[in-house]
């Protein structure tokens, strides 16, 4: 990994860190089991990213992995996207609930995004 790319991630923890989980550099270094230093010198890209660790502020915490590694995308994490879709879909029900369900199905279909609404939106219901 080239220096520049590991400095970028650096700063898109940062930007997580202090924007989206509004916590110190001390406990996100706690959440991703990290040694405050070595948390320290992958904020300023003096080290890269394990795959482990993408994967846990992945699945753990909810957070994009196309965001963390390139910058594109929504910061979101799938969590985040799925609260959201629950929260408006409560809001429909009969025949309306069953087109804004098509809808939305539409719409996570264009940007790829692999999540079934209807198994979870029908689990929490």
């Amino acid at each position: 990994m080239n220096d520049e790319l590991k400095i970028e991630i650096g700063k898109r923890l940062d930007n997580i860190r202090k924007n989206k989980l509004e916590i110190s550099k001390r406990e996100f270094a706690k959440k991703i089991n990290m040694q405050e230093q070595n948390f320290w010198k992958l904020l300023k890209g003096r080290t890269s990213l394990s795959i482990d660790k993408l994967i846990m502020l992945h699945d753990e915490l909810g957070f994009s992995s196309d965001y963390i590694l390139f910058g594109e995308g929504n910061i979101k994490g799938i969590r985040e996207i799925k609260e959201t879709i629950t929260s408006v879909l409560l809001n429909y029900e009969g025949e309306n609930l069953d087109i804004a369900m098509e809808i939305v199905k539409e719409i996570l279909n264009k940007i790829n995004c692999q999540y079934s609404v209807e198994n979870d939106f029908t689990r929490q219901n």
